[in-house]
């Protein structure tokens, strides 16, 4: 089966399309035509429709998704916002201009019934890519192998059926048919992606459709690449970047869930919300992660992970330290005292056992490990100066340089790149850090 991509595909140099016509949980799997190294960007697209969610509305530029102390508000429908004029107009070229009058009818619609916020969120998501992208009662023909348009390749989705009731709420609103709704719903529920924040902390800065990233690229427990939000010229785009070393052959693919869920989790959200049964390497034995071990106090983690200050392999004794929810102990642990200097010690050891755990979970290049390298590192900095002779602080000095060295390895702050992993205020605290760190060794 061969695909209609036009001058399109954006990867056609570094990656392979394969399409598998009679697998009913997939259309094609991409692999690499050459062997790529981490940090290589595959491609980029711009979002087909992007949403922020409902309970940041006002908080976030309805465009771009970045989150401002100040924003413009629409002066007629009063529910969108936005950074500026130049947001503002993408908005109205591209969908706002048909939703501006139908938006308050929609927003009473929500205050009258009681779809909980992320049912809310996509039913904005989905009404702006109808008003973009498809306000007219028919679609075009369907042609599975067609990716040579967004709008081609968001049809060529594998549709699902989810009973919802969002092309009812929708259709008198719209004025469009409910069957026209939910043949959209049916490509668009189970290929959303939520953007991470810069840091990855918390919930995040907004859904978006991605048609290209969603049509190629599958599922596995230990990716090769990441999804991820950035902003240029233009406005927001996503990058899909590897995170590891990928061998010629090997297919290229990103996790549509957290790796660091235990086994049981990632299958169940992965066949409830996709509807297939994860076989990666990480999830058929022998899988190097264990799906089971029993909860343990912290000083007991603590003495067990010891042996993993130096980064040495995982014994089987140490296995335990991977399930949750130790691991969220030792996290939690790590965030509660990381701010405390009578505690820094203890953070610190908290703190290493976790990025050796985030490194046998996450592939070598994962954003996660560099920001976590960089909290180390600021931990250990707040140690020293809040006291300590120079041995120690010689010692001290030598373990942030470390952390930053691999902050720098995986994040990338001090390149020429097109923006840095994690954000340019993380790169900020970096370089600052790392000159505290320079003038204190010549210092001792």
């Amino acid at each position: 089966m061969s695909y209609s991509t036009g001058n399109t595909l954006p990867f056609a140099q570094l990656l392979e399309l394969r399409s598998h016509p009679a697998d009913t949980t997939l259309r094609s799997s991409t692999h690499a035509r050459t062997a790529i190294h981490p940090h290589t960007v595959l491609f980029r697209e711009t979002p087909f429709a992007v949403s922020v969610p409902f309970d940041e509305r006002g908080k976030r530029c309805d465009t771009c998704l970045r989150e401002r102390e100040t924003l413009m508000r629409c002066t007629r429908c009063k529910s969108e916002w936005y950074c500026d004029r130049t947001c503002q107009i993408r908005a109205w070229t591209s969908y706002h201009k048909r939703l501006c009058p139908l938006l308050p009818r929609l927003v009473c619609a929500f205050q009258a019934s009681s779809l909980p916020t992320p049912i809310r969120t996509a039913a904005i998501l989905l009404a702006r890519l109808v008003a973009a992208h498809f306000p007219e009662p028919s679609l075009p023909e369907i042609d599975p192998f067609d990716l040579s348009s967004p709008a081609s390749a968001f049809l060529a989705l594998l549709p699902s059926t989810v009973p919802s009731t969002l092309p009812d709420l929708l259709s008198p609103i719209l004025g469009l048919p409910p069957k026209h709704i939910q043949a959209l719903l049916e490509r668009f529920g189970r290929n959303n992606h939520s953007l991470p924040r810069p840091r990855l902390d918390g919930d995040g800065i907004g859904d978006a459709v991605l048609p290209m990233t969603s049509r190629t690229l599958n599922h596995s427990c230990w990716p090769a690449s990441v999804v991820e939000p950035v902003w240029g010229r233009e406005g927001l785009e996503v990058r899909v970047r590897t995170i590891r070393e990928v061998s010629v052959g090997e297919e290229v693919t990103i996790s549509y869930v957290d790796p660091a869920l235990p086994f049981p989790d990632r299958q169940s959200e992965l066949f409830s919300t996709y509807g297939f049964t994860c076989a990666c390497s990480r999830c058929s034995p022998p899988s190097p992660l264990p799906h089971a071990a029993p909860a343990l106090p912290l000083p007991e983690l603590l003495t067990l992970s010891q042996p993993l200050l130096d980064l040495s392999p995982v014994s089987a004794s140490q296995l335990p330290l991977l399930v949750p929810p130790n691991l969220s102990l030792l996290a939690s642990t790590f965030s509660r005292l990381a701010h405390a200097p009578q505690s820094a010690l203890t953070a610190l050891e908290a703190g290493r056992a976790v990025l050796k755990i985030y490194k046998l979970i996450y592939p070598a290049f994962h954003p996660l490990i560099g920001l976590h390298a960089l909290e180390l590192a600021k931990v250990a900095w707040n140690a020293w100066i809040s006291g300590g002779d120079e041995a120690a602080g010689k010692l001290r000095m030598g373990e942030v340089r470390d952390w930053l060295n691999l902050t720098r390895k995986v994040l990338r702050w001090d390149e020429e790149v097109d923006a840095v992993v994690g954000g340019e205020e993380v790169g900020e605290e970096a370089r600052l850090l790392f000159g505290l760190v320079d003038e204190e060794l010549k210092r001792l």
